[in-house]
């Protein structure tokens, strides 16, 4: 089972902890899982990975000669300052994302594109 939280930063800190709302917004929803019953077998943090997606899509965008008859310069201009705002958060950090697996059961477990 995964469950994926994702997230956009916020400069807003709790005055008690020093910690952002985001912050204890996940560590909630973690400390749901295990309140289910759930182990956390593993969280992977797909950050990187997306900013690389939204790299890959603007530049796609970009070249695609097919784009400029399908879309108006306007709604060229609004989708690649997006993908490129996506972009930029996911690599530096204001913009997160990651997959959280849970299981009925804590042990060694091999996720499938790691297995022999």
């Amino acid at each position: 089972m995964k469950t994926a939280i994702a997230g956009v930063g916020y400069t807003a800190f709790t005055r008690q902890s020093g910690r952002s709302v985001l912050s204890q917004a996940r560590e909630a929803c973690l400390n749901a899982i295990e309140d289910a019953g759930l182990w956390i077998t593993d969280v992977e943090v797909l950050r990187v990975h997306y900013a690389k997606t939204a790299q890959v899509w603007r530049e796609r965008f970009l070249a695609d000669p097919e784009i400029p008859g399908l879309y108006d310069g306007r709604f060229r201009r609004m989708w690649e300052f997006y993908l490129a705002g996506v972009e930029l958060g996911f690599r530096h950090g204001t913009h997160k994302v990651g997959v959280v697996d849970r299981g009925f059961r804590i042990g060694p477990k091999i996720p499938d594109y790691m297995a022999f």
